[in-house]
């Protein structure tokens, strides 16, 4: 797939980062694979990807991995999550992803999702932190 101008595959820039994108498998708050995510890689600007490779040399002197669980996010997707959250009836994740929400459109209201996600300009990232046995670290 070719990218816009300015925006490059984070494995291009550092293959050493982890990817765990979880939107394009069943296992994320929605139950299935999120509309929008083609292949599970991240995508970020140039800028985005370069300032993730300074801090995965950083961590990984200290025995530490940067894991990389949501990049560029299409729009569609942020459509997908609106639809979602406005279904009253598909609760099926409820008990693992949002366990205290027994009405899915706060959601939005509380911040837990953006009906215009920073994620879609391609310079915000959701990450943790792995040891170096591919645990999260808290």
């Amino acid at each position: 797939m070719s990218l816009p101008k300015g925006f490059v595959y984070l494995s291009e820039i550092d293959s050493t980062i982890k990817q765990d994108m979880f939107y394009c498998s069943d296992f994320n708050f929605v139950g299935r694979k999120i509309n929008g995510y083609v292949n599970p890689v991240a995508i970020l600007t140039i800028e985005a990807a370069t300032a993730l490779k300074k801090v995965q040399d950083e961590v990984s002197h200290k025995g530490f991995c940067l894991k990389v669980i949501d990049a560029y996010r299409p729009h569609r997707a942020v459509e997908d999550f609106w639809a979602w959250a406005n279904d009253p009836k598909d609760m099926k994740m409820q008990k693992i992803f949002y366990p205290k929400y027994t009405d899915k459109s706060q959601i939005f209201a509380d911040g837990y999702l953006a009906k215009f996600s920073g994620h879609s300009r391609g310079s915000t990232v959701d990450l943790t932190l792995i040891d170096s046995n591919g645990n999260d670290v808290d």
